[in-house]
């Protein structure tokens, strides 16, 4: 029957021969004992070390004995044989003991892999939970250093054009510098030429002070002609107002007076036409046989100068005496002076 021994650091299996008789008792070869290590540290704690070393001295001796049992008496191989038994159950309590103490190693040490173990996984968690914080963390750090990269190159960019611009600037100020030094030399000049013309006119209100003191009398004077001429003003305003006045009054008699000249040159033009026609009728009458018209029966001439109708109509009368051809007697009209002659009118609005 073979038992394998487990230590906390190491594994040793050693082979335990038993022998079938009458004790069954087991026992380990020197090489079997040859093959536990020999460490202190590792038996200390149970307390069995030096149960091993007594049964491996035993070992040795009974070994020496059995080698030297040929030439040894008989009394001294049974003193041998009783310590060897001696050993033999000190030995076995110590293996019983070994074995105890190598299982409850054994238990302890299931317990360590097992909370070792646990250990492992909860770290592993804990691990694998940090490490994906870790992961988003780097993550948004790539994202904060592409967005400063990007800001970055935009910067540059700006600094560059404004680079450009200062250099544009900087010979717009060169040049307005120039400029600037033309200007204060003009601003100089022209304040030196201020200056003088400040002494001018101080002199000039100096000479003019002195003048009004000298011809204040006379001033005086223009003053009170000036009050006169401003009255003669108005009084020439008014002068003027009613002059319009008198114009427009003669303008609007001279309108009227041209409204009737109008109408007096329509009731010549309406004569003419009746006198026209009065002759075309006389020079029909004289071809006509003459008729006998009484007096109650004749009609009565018309008002030539009738403003409803219109138009004068000679009427035919019949005269038994006439005996010659018809002449239209001859009518004093005392508004008719010959051919009709424009009148000229002063209109005083025409320009």
């Amino acid at each position: 029957m073979r038992y394998e021994v487990s230590f906390p650091c190491f594994q040793v299996q050693n082979q335990i021969r038993t022998k079938e008789g009458e004790n069954k008792r087991a026992f380990l070869t020197l090489e079997d004992l040859r093959q536990v290590p020999d460490d202190k540290n590792t038996y200390k704690s149970i307390g069995i070390y030096r149960h091993l070393q007594c049964y491996r001295k035993a070992l040795a001796h009974y070994e020496e004995g059995r080698s030297e049992e040929c030439h040894t008496s008989e009394d001294e191989s049974i003193k041998a044989k009783e310590d060897a038994a001696e050993w033999k159950w000190k030995y076995d309590i110590a293996v019983r003991e070994t074995k105890a103490a190598l299982e409850k190693v054994a238990n302890v040490q299931e317990r360590t892999n097992k909370e070792t173990q646990l250990r492992e996984d909860a770290l592993r968690e804990e691990f694998s939970s940090h490490l994906v914080v870790k992961e988003d963390e780097i993550k948004e750090k790539n994202r904060r250093i592409e967005y400063t990269e990007h800001c970055l190159t935009t910067l540059n960019l700006e600094l560059k054009a404004a680079d450009s611009k200062m250099q544009s600037y900087g010979t717009e100020i060169s040049s307005l510098k120039l400029e600037i030094k033309v200007l204060v030399e003009k601003l100089e000049n022209a304040n030196a030429k201020a200056q003088s013309y400040d002494k001018e006119a101080r002199i000039l209100e100096q000479e003019k002070i002195h003048l009004e003191q000298k011809y204040q009398s006379e001033f005086e004077r223009f003053t009170e002609v000036q009050e006169r001429c401003n009255g003669s003003e108005k009084e020439c305003k008014r002068a003027t107002e009613l002059a319009d006045r008198a114009r427009a009054d003669a303008v609007s008699a001279q309108k009227e007076k041209n409204e009737f000249q109008k109408l007096e040159i329509e009731r010549l033009a309406q004569i003419e036409r009746a006198q026209r026609l009065v002759e075309s009728l006389y020079s029909d009458w004289d071809l006509l046989p003459p008729k006998t018209i009484k007096d109650s029966e004749a009609k009565k001439l018309e008002d030539w100068d009738d403003e409803e109708d219109g138009e004068w109509t000679a009427s035919t009368i019949s005269n038994p005496e006439y005996k010659g051809p018809w002449k239209p007697k001859k009518i004093k009209n005392p508004n008719y002076q010959g051919k009709w002659k424009a009148p000229i009118v002063d209109n005083l609005d025409y320009g």
